[in-house]
Formats: C-alpha cells, structure tokens, sequence
C-alpha cells in the first residue's frame, strides 16, 4: 500500500512537472513579444530623457510624438500582459513568476517615465511666456514653475529605479539599462532645478545685480585660461546690458588685493602674484577664492563694487553660439560660429604676430566676439530650454562657471557643479589635473593633453590608481 501510494504521488509531481514546463513555455511565448514592445519603446525615451533634445521647440514637438509612439508599444504591452490567461497562471510557477513580474514593473515604469517626461513639456509649452528669451528679458516668472516642475520629474525617475536580480537574459539586460536612464534623468533633472531655483535671484529678480563677467582665454592655459579681458553685466528685472568691457590692461593693480592666499595656493602659485596679475587669479581650481579675489581686485583696480562673477572660456562660448547661432564681427573675415570661434580666437587672431607688434586688435577682436554674443542674446527670440541645455554643457566641462556671495545661490552653483573647487562634493575621490603654462607665450593651442586613469584592486580594501598623463606639443 506504501510502494503504491508512492507511485502515485510521484505521478502527480511528474503531471505538475509536466504541466509548469507547458505553462512555462506557453507564458514565455507571450513574454517575447511584450518584452520586443518594451525594448523598442526604451530605445526610444533613451533618446529623448537627453536634456540636450528638448533645445528648441521643434525637438520638443519630435519627443512628444516620440513619447506617444511609445506609450502606444507600452499600451500594447501592458494589455498583452494583463490579457493572457497563461501569464496569469505563470504567476503560481516558480522560475516564470519572476520574470512576469518584472516585465510588469518595467512595462510601468518605462509608461511612468514617458508620461513624465510628456507632462514636463507641457508644462513649458504652456507657460505665458513660453520659456522664452525676449528681447534681453529673461521669463522671470517662469523660472521658479520650471525649477519646480523639472524637480518633480527628477524624483519620479529616481524613483523608477529597481533591483534587477533574478531577472534573465535582455530582460535583466532591459531592467539595468532603464536604471541606467532613470538614474541619469533623475541626477540631470535634479540638478536643473537646483540651478533654477538659485539663478531668478541671481539675474534680477529680487533687485539689480552687477556681475564681474571675465573671458579666459585657452591659449595661454591656466586651470581654466588666463583672463585677458572683462566685462560688467548688468541685470535688472531679469533684462541685462553689458555695460563696460575692454583689456584688463585698463584694471590693472599696482598692489596686491587684500585677498587673504590660502598657504597651499601660497606655495604654488605666490610666485605668480594671483593677488594681482589677472592672468593668474584663476591658476587655482578653486573658483570659490577665485573669484572672491577678482571681486577685491576690480573693486582695488577700479573703485567700484561688483555682485558676483562669471566666468566663461572659449569652448564655453562655443556652446553659447550652438545655441544662438553664428554672429558677425567687425575686423574678423568670416561669421564667428561654434565650429570656428576656437580656431578664430586661439589661433588666427595670434597668426603672424611678432613678440614685439601689438596685441590691442587681437584684444578688441575678443572683446568684440563676446559683446557680439551678448548682443544677440539681447534682441529677438531665445529658447530658454535651449540656451540652458548649451550653458549646462558648458559648465559639465567647467567652462561656464558662477559665483555669488548670496550663500544659498553660491551653495546651489556649487551642489550642480557650476561654481566651487573640484573638491567640494566627494573630495576623498576627487582627482584633478590642470595642464598650466606660465608663460605668455599663447601657444598652447598646440598643446593637447590627455589623462588615462587605471583603477585596480589589490587585495580586499586596497585600491591602487595610475594616472597617465600625455602632453602633445603640436
């Protein structure tokens, strides 16, 4: 009666065995083609949560019909899922469960994310103004909905991010990929809303500021470039003009400005006088002191208080010029646009000048490239999104940096990167390099360095880094 009661059971585990193969084939069946809707549907919000495609309206008009063609693959999906009589049976059997439900949370997330992403462009879209530049005025108003709205879709992306154990093959592969996004999404959109929330102050909107504008120029490297003209911006109700410009032979010190010089920057760059040479008051990486030293040096050169700097090189200009577009300058053959404004300011301008000629042209050819940008900023029509987009690229480089004395908008400046040391946010794994020349020789347009970094672990706590650094003198 044992031995037969036995065979029994054993038959059943074998028609149960029998019945979660057939189950669990039939169930992968109807995953495969759920899982291709997805995966499509992926590849394209892959390409629109890229801050850089929502630069102008017409990019943001081709991610909206983006976004709704994927949400018709996610709908599809979805259905197909909650539809098949077999996945719902899958449920119960062990090694296809999982996979079912994870389908399931990627389905929904990735609907959550483009749903999330479709109402932020609406959002702007919808505002009075557009989230346009007009004019030279700045969307004032605007900017604290912007700030608030692009946060909110920051902490829904960084919500979407799941564990993906347990899950196989393209689907573990999907799930790591939408994490990926989300948790790029979620770092940008964050940020953007932080340096939102800080800059409606800072242009204007709580009373008149004037701002130290100073250009850094690439040919003659320091941490950034060395400064060899200046400008006064001034904002007020979010409009701005520049006011002043010229050489910063026409600010120049007799002594040293009362800066107190931290002992390390003392001992590396004393020599160089970064007190009182504007060429090298940013040898230092540490923008914070940086600038405070440029303020005590234009207020001891000229008599006169300023609210703050900005700081911009060549590939930050670049930038700005992908975004608004070519400009003409007296003195200079060609329309200055992002693809030549490098070759322009850092190599033709130098060409054929002896050490002895003067540089006073070459020096009202680069002031007048920058007041030429700031005058197209200040007529017509800019898209803010776009604008911002290039000025986020610009500052991820460090070639667009900010700093205010207003400690909640210097504290924001410094949390996205725009403004502090390189040190200021996980200094203990912080590596940097700067390639300086300390002379005036203006060649290091031909100097290309490049920096490889090799991380190995030796034993369990160790961590051994080699830095390789390279530099080219074409």
């Amino acid at each position: 009666m044992a031995g037969h009661r036995k065979r029994v059971v054993f038959g059943l585990l074998v028609v149960v065995c029998c019945l979660a193969a057939v189950a669990g084939a039939s169930a992968w069946r109807d995953l495969k083609p759920a899982r291709a809707e997805v995966l499509a549907a992926q590849a394209q919000l892959q390409k629109v949560v890229d801050p850089s495609s929502f630069a102008t309206p017409d990019q943001r008009a081709a991610n909206r019909a983006a976004i709704a063609s994927a949400q018709a693959q996610l709908a599809s999906a979805r259905h197909r899922l909650g539809h098949s009589p077999v996945l719902w049976v899958a449920q119960f059997v062990p090694f296809v469960r999982r996979q079912r439900a994870g389908l399931l949370d990627l389905v929904d997330d990735a609907r959550r994310g483009s749903a999330t992403v479709t109402s932020l462009i609406d959002r702007v879209q919808s505002l009075p103004d557009g989230g346009q530049l007009r004019d030279g005025a700045l969307p004032l108003d605007s900017l604290p909905v912007i700030s608030a709205e692009t946060g909110r879709a920051g902490r829904v992306f960084e919500k979407m991010q799941r564990p993906a154990a347990g899950l196989w093959g393209p689907l573990g592969s999907a799930r790591r990929r939408l994490d990926e996004v989300a948790g790029s999404a979620a770092a940008n959109l964050g940020q953007a809303s932080d340096a939102l929330g800080a800059t409606r102050g800072f242009f204007g909107g709580d009373g008149e500021r004037r701002y130290l504008l100073v250009m850094e120029n690439n040919a003659e490297m320091r941490d950034s470039g060395a400064i060899l003209s200046y400008g006064v911006l001034h904002f007020a109700g979010g409009r701005f003009q520049l006011e002043r410009r010229g050489p910063v032979a026409d600010i120049v010190l007799k002594d040293a400005a009362p800066t107190p010089i931290p002992p390390g920057t003392q001992e590396v760059f004393g020599a160089i006088r970064p007190t009182v040479l504007w060429q090298s008051v940013n040898a230092t990486a540490d923008f914070d002191w940086s600038s405070r030293a440029m303020v005590d040096m234009y207020r001891q050169a000229t008599g006169q208080t300023v609210d703050g700097v900005v700081a911009i090189d060549v590939p930050g200009l670049a930038e700005v010029l992908r975004a608004v577009g070519p400009v003409s300058v007296t003195g200079i053959d060609d329309p200055v646009s992002a693809d030549n404004v490098g070759r322009i300011l850092l190599h033709d301008l130098y060409e054929g000048l002896a050490p002895t000629d003067s540089q006073a042209g070459r020096k009202e050819r680069l002031d007048d490239v920058v007041a030429a940008v700031i005058d197209r900023l200040s007529v017509g029509t800019q898209d803010v999104l776009g604008l911002g987009a290039a000025l986020g690229r610009a500052s991820g480089g460090g070639h667009l940096r900010l700093w205010s004395p207003v400690a909640a908008e210097e504290e924001a400046f410094v949390r996205t990167g725009l403004g502090g040391g390189p040190g200021a946010k996980d200094a203990d794994r912080t590596f940097h390099l700067a390639v300086e020349n300390r002379t005036a020789t203006k060649l290091d347009y031909y100097v290309k360095p490049t920096v490889r970094q090799e991380v190995r672990f030796s034993g369990e706590n160790d961590v051994v880094v080699r830095t390789t650094v390279v530099i080219e003198n074409q």
